[in-house]
């Protein structure tokens, strides 16, 4: 009796052991809690609201033209200005048809308080026309299922903060958020992480503390103010390139992106004019399918993943459709695929076919990966995805592999546990 009980328990164990191996392996759980429209990966962007005639006539003291002509609400091409509702009503529409979660609002220039002079003369307008489009953002939230939220970047670097310590410019800075933005358009419409609005804080690299998100800690303003108000964001550093550190990042390198297991950036390039030549090529759109390729196929799935950037022509990031035929090479890449002709819709094509690829790699509800293809001039990302639509990541390499195994095991026990009980029972017969 003692040998059938051991028998019958050695069974059960490895029949639990098979059914182990024949669960398919999930994405890594989500490490933080967000306020996006509840997709495993929230999907940010990088947006800007100083997009004008007059500082296009000279890309913004670079000395010549910005020649890129982005679509307009009419279908006709021209320059997308920040302060007219329309556009930014069309634009709001865009990035929730492409399942984007949030933006990012680059405030990095400062003009957000007198108590950092530098940009407060001259830049104010552009957090003018950042709050015009909280305007639009809240009335867009309010009427429509899928919402688009906004958190706020803001610059650290030497040249801004000039004698303040990173701890009382980022304070200063965190002050004039809570009251401009935050608590201005219903804060809920303000992206948060863990319960707190989000807080980029960015240093063009000057500060690598900064990417550690308890790093913070170690920047205190004054025995005064401390981190009164920067205490209530979730503060993250943002670097221009991102690396193991943090993901947040302003433009993807050469090599590609990083990614890490709260967020990753993908940028289809980017030439800031302070140098002769890009700090990474378009590459006819090789540079930004890659840096979507990398998420998809890595084995961490991050938290948030951030696009630089729907709107930045300035430093040639933008991913929002474009005609560049009247670009000139010299400064600014003009929009060409790999047949070798213009494409003003590419990136934006791009965009929400890695948006989609990735919400159906997660199975989110609502993702439908089918149908944006279908919207789409042809597939960008072909080897991923099959004739039904669906992205071949669903099924991952291993875990199927050790699904089959456990099948295969399981079978197997339970084809020797019949084996051994027919056996036993003739040896009963013959006794």
């Amino acid at each position: 009796m003692k040998a059938k009980k051991m028998f019958a328990g050695f069974i059960i164990v490895l029949m639990l052991v098979s059914l182990l191996a024949t669960t398919p392996v999930s994405a890594n759980e989500k490490k933080i809690k967000t306020n996006g429209n509840g997709g495993r990966t929230d999907i940010g962007a990088w947006f800007v609201t100083y997009n004008t005639s007059e500082m296009w006539a000279n890309n913004f003291g670079h000395g010549f033209p910005i020649k890129y002509r982005t679509i307009l609400p009419d279908g006709t091409y021209g320059i997308p200005d920040s302060y007219n509702t329309d556009v930014i009503d069309f634009q709001i529409a865009q990035l929730a048809e492409a399942q984007i979660d949030f933006i990012l609002f680059d405030l990095t220039n400062g003009g957000l308080t007198e108590k950092i002079p530098y940009g407060w003369d001259g830049n104010q307008w552009i957090v003018e026309t950042a709050q015009l489009t909280c305007e639009r953002l809240k009335a867009w939230n309010e009427s429509h299922d899928w919402k688009v939220k906004y958190a706020v970047g803001v610059g650290v670097y030497a040249n801004l903060r000039k004698t303040l310590s990173i701890g009382e410019a980022a304070e200063y800075q965190s002050e004039a958020v809570l009251t401009k933005f935050y608590h201005a358009y219903g804060e809920d419409n303000y992206y948060q992480i863990d319960g707190k609005p989000l807080l980029i804080l960015h240093d063009f690299g000057n500060e690598s503390a900064l990417t550690v998100p308890g790093g913070w800690n170690m920047y205190s303003a004054s025995s005064s103010t401390d981190h009164d108000a920067g205490d209530q964001f979730t503060i993250r550093g943002s670097l221009s390139t991102p690396h193991e550190d943090t993901g947040y990042a302003w433009y993807t390198p050469m090599g590609g992106t990083v990614v890490t297991e709260e967020s990753a950036t993908v940028c289809p390039g980017q030439w800031n004019h302070a140098n002769s030549m890009p700090n990474a090529y378009r590459e006819n759109g090789k540079h930004y399918i890659n840096d979507w390729k990398t998420i998809l196929k890595s084995d961490i799935t991050p938290d948030v993943v951030l696009i630089s950037s729907f709107n930045d022509y300035n430093e040639d990031t933008a991913v929002f459709t474009a005609d560049t035929s009247q670009c000139n090479p010299e400064w600014e890449e003009q929009w060409i695929d790999d047949t070798g002709n213009l494409n003003p819709s590419m990136y934006w094509e791009i965009t929400k076919e890695g948006i989609a690829t990735l919400r159906n790699k997660n199975k989110d509800s609502f993702a439908d990966l089918k149908a944006v293809i279908s919207k789409n001039t042809r597939s960008w990302f072909s080897e991923k995805s099959n004739s039904s639509g669906n992205s071949n990541s669903d099924f991952p390499f291993y875990p199927l592999l050790f699904g089959l195994i456990g099948t295969f095991v399981f079978i197997l026990i339970v084809a020797v546990g019949i084996i051994i009980i027919a056996f036993r029972r003739m040896d009963k017969r013959s006794s």
